[in-house]
């Protein structure tokens, strides 16, 4: 095959930018679904179309997955704790 032959689909592939965050949306949405106990990494790896495994490129454990994403829910919590006290300020 000439070069000039090639596809698109024998081009590689990049990783999307936001893949940390599209996978901490998806173990959000799946912890709430299923349960953390019963949602696994790969479960999220498919959720955005990597292997369970890919998903240690971005966060170290599961567990990992879990704080951020209740840090990340924290932090909202606070912001608009923030903007209602300004509010009524």
């Amino acid at each position: 095959m000439r070069a000039t032959d090639a596809t698109a689909t024998d081009a590689p592939t990049r990783r999307p930018a936001n893949r940390r965050e599209l996978i901490l949306e998806a173990a959000v949405e799946l912890f709430h679904r299923h349960g953390y106990p019963a949602t696994s990494v790969d479960d999220i790896g498919k959720a955005v179309d990597v292997s369970g495994p890919a998903i240690y490129r971005h966060f170290s454990s599961k567990e990992d997955l879990l704080v951020e994403a209740i840090t990340l829910a924290a932090d909202e919590v606070h912001a608009v704790n923030r903007v209602a006290r300004a509010d009524t300020d």
